[in-house]
């Protein structure tokens, strides 16, 4: 995947699979949590741009797709977005980075990665005063987490089997 052209087209068809999901998942219920966050199951693709074709690319999609959230549902959505995607893309790019995780650590580790920056942007939009309510509040959602990202490891696998017999990265 050395040619410019190459890589624009894998990244506008990596974005639009993150908007599909990302509108996809609108139409789940939300998490059993009281605060308005996201099952983050755009996810899915961003970890496969890290896996098969780069952090950079991975990064762009997060953005991205915060941008988008911005224009479509506002403000604290783009926030939570962008919170919980860099937050996921940081947890998930260590990870990559220095060890060889499975897909199932790397996909629960960017899932509470994910509840961590979503709880952090929301401490910043509503300014949520005390660090000892968000610790209550994320400790519950790290159960969420685990399904969350056990369900993302699942269909991440699915995706890179399909990826491999297809030949496409």
């Amino acid at each position: 995947m050395s040619r410019p052209s190459t890589k624009l087209a894998t990244g506008a068809i990596l974005f639009a699979l993150t908007l599909v999901f990302s509108t996809l998942e609108q139409f789940l219920p939300p998490p059993p949590l009281p605060l308005p966050l996201r099952w983050g199951v755009a996810n899915i693709v961003v970890l496969y741009a890290m896996l098969r074709v780069g952090p950079l690319m991975s990064l762009s999609l997060t953005i991205l797709k915060a941008g988008f959230a911005l224009l479509v549902r506002g403000v604290v959505a783009a926030g939570l977005s962008l919170g919980g995607g860099l937050m996921a893309f940081c947890f998930a790019f260590l990870l990559v980075s220095l060890f060889k995780p499975s897909l199932a650590f790397l996909s629960i580790m960017a899932a509470m990665g994910h509840q961590l920056g979503q709880l952090m942007a929301l401490t910043v939009i509503y300014d949520y005063v005390a660090f000892a309510a968000l610790t209550r509040i994320y400790l519950p959602s790290l159960i969420f987490a685990y399904a969350s990202g056990t369900l993302t490891a699942y269909l991440l696998a699915k995706l890179l089997s399909v990826d491999s017999s297809l030949k496409i990265s």
